[in-house]
């Protein structure tokens, strides 16, 4: 067999890949999509279904991650919605400080401000819009 061979068959091999990846990363964002479409209508189980669908596909994600943290969020449930934003902010694709913002407001509902401050100033540092003068005033 020849060079030629073998990177004819490699060059196969990267595409097959490549469109693998490819199709994950569709069918996470449509179960994202579906998911964000549900919680619209106030069908929020359902929504949830989708995110852990998309996390199921793709568990090295920051989105399902943080669609689910935001869900906890708006439920109230701050220490679960704490918990996944903090493990979406371990992959790469979070940058606008929007995940921080969300984390700091969970951590002052939970009466931690040290925490609330900390990812305020995050979220702030990486100019998040939300991030405004009376947030910060709590922090001093």
């Amino acid at each position: 067999m020849t060079i030629e061979f073998y990177k004819q068959k490699l060059n196969q091999i990267s595409c097959r890949q490549y469109i693998i990846k490819k199709r994950k990363d569709l069918l996470v964002t449509d179960y994202l999509v579906k998911g964000q479409s549900f919680e619209s209508q106030s069908k929020l189980d359902k929504a949830l279904e989708y995110y852990e669908k998309a996390l199921k596909t793709d568990p090295n994600s920051p989105y399902p991650l943080q669609n689910i943290g935001f869900y906890y969020y708006k439920a109230g449930q701050d220490k679960k919605a704490i918990s996944y934003l903090l493990n979406a902010l371990k992959y790469p694709g979070l940058y606008d400080g929007k995940t921080e913002f969300f984390i700091g407001i969970c951590y002052l509902r939970e009466q931690d401000k040290a925490n609330a401050c900390k990812y305020f100033n995050i979220a702030k540092n990486k100019k998040y819009s939300q991030v405004n003068q009376s947030i910060l005033q709590s922090c001093k």
